[in-house]
């Protein structure tokens, strides 16, 4: 039986309430923003950060990559954004897991000088994000604008050769891509923490 459209997410309010967090987050690099709960039936392989993401931000006139295929979540995402998928090179969108080989980050488009917002947006699925000292996590520091002086986060779940792989690709800003961490916090609620392209990050 096919996926039929989400009939408790309403495109205008439901997804301009989203996409005003998902802008708060872009814009405060490393502060962990919690979106809005709405009852979904979010498919198997992507967590509930993830898919309002996506139905916020995909629509007709973008495209995606999942690095992970699923045709689930390409059903999904059609019926519900009417995003399609594409070649990575290609893709406005790239759907990842922190535990992904990032080697493949090189390849995403990262913009144009006359047109550096062409660049990809990269949404990374992790266990965990805290701005305080979690055991077993990557200790990142942030700094660059929208951060004063600078801030610290621990990341569960992100393989650190992530750390390397897009501070490689942002290294010509403004062109790169922005990133956004998806998870839910220790309360199961769906969060967001990003890491635009302007921002530097380091292990600490």
């Amino acid at each position: 039986m096919g996926l039929v459209r989400e009939a408790n997410y309403k495109e205008v309010f439901d997804a301009q309430m989203h996409f005003r967090s998902l802008l708060d987050a872009m814009a405060r690099p490393g502060k962990i923003v919690t979106l809005q709960a709405i009852d979904i039936a979010v498919p198997t392989g992507m967590n509930r950060a993830t898919a309002y993401a996506c139905l916020a931000l995909l629509n007709g006139d973008t495209s995606y990559f999942l690095t992970k295929g699923s045709n689930r979540i390409e059903e999904y995402l059609s019926v519900n954004t009417g995003c399609l998928p594409s070649e990575l090179g290609e893709a406005d969108f790239v759907l990842a897991q922190g535990s992904d080989d990032p080697d493949f980050v090189r390849f995403v488009k990262e913009g144009i000088l006359t047109y550096p917002e062409t660049g990809s947006s990269i949404i990374v699925e992790v266990e965990l994000v805290d701005d305080s000292l979690a055991d077993d996590a990557l200790q990142i520091r942030l700094t660059g604008p929208g951060v004063r002086n600078e801030r610290m986060i621990w990341v569960k779940g992100l393989e650190a050769s992530w750390i390397d792989a897009l501070m490689e690709k942002n290294s010509e800003f403004p062109l790169g891509v922005d990133t956004y961490l998806s998870f839910s916090d220790e309360t199961d609620e769906p969060c967001i923490c990003c890491l635009p392209r302007s921002t530097k990050i380091e292990i600490v």
